[in-house]
C-alpha cells in the first residue's frame, strides 16, 4: 500500500511540474482540470473504469470540437457558395471561455436520459 500512495504522488506531481509549465502558476490551477474529469465519471458511471474512459474521450472530444474553427474545414466550399452566403473568419460552435459549459450541457444530458452513467455505475 505505501509503494502505491508513493507511486500515485509521484505522478501526481509530475502532473502538477508538467501542467505548471503550460499556463500560468496560481492557487486555483486544478479547477480547470477537475471540473471535465468530474464529468467525466459519472458521465461514464461511477464505479466503472471503463465507463470512465469513456466519458473521459466523450467530454474530452466534445470540449474540443466545440471550440474548433469550422472555416478551416469547410473553406474550400467558400468558392461554391453564393454571394449572399459567405463563412465568417470564425465559425466555432462555442467560444473558447465557455470550453468548460460543454462538460456540464453532456453532464446533464446524460443524466436526464440515464441517471447511471453510459456504463451503468453505481446507482444509492
Amino acid at each position: 500500500m505505501r509503494v502505491t500512495w508513493i507511486v500515485a504522488g509521484a505522478l501526481a506531481c509530475m502532473a502538477g511540474t508538467m501542467l505548471a509549465l503550460d499556463v500560468t502558476l496560481k492557487p486555483d490551477l486544478a479547477f480547470n482540470i477537475i471540473i471535465p474529469i468530474f464529468a467525466a465519471a459519472i458521465v461514464g458511471g461511477l464505479g466503472q473504469a471503463y465507463g470512465a474512459i469513456a466519458g473521459g474521450l466523450l467530454i474530452g472530444f466534445a470540449e474540443s470540437l466545440a471550440v474548433f474553427n469550422w472555416t478551416m474545414v469547410l473553406r474550400p466550399l467558400n468558392g461554391v457558395l453564393p454571394d449572399w452566403l459567405q463563412l465568417p473568419n470564425t465559425l466555432a460552435l462555442v467560444p473558447t471561455e465557455y470550453k468548460l459549459t460543454v462538460a456540464f450541457v453532456i453532464l446533464v444530458v446524460v443524466l436526464l436520459v440515464r441517471p447511471t452513467g453510459i456504463f451503468k455505475g453505481a446507482s444509492s
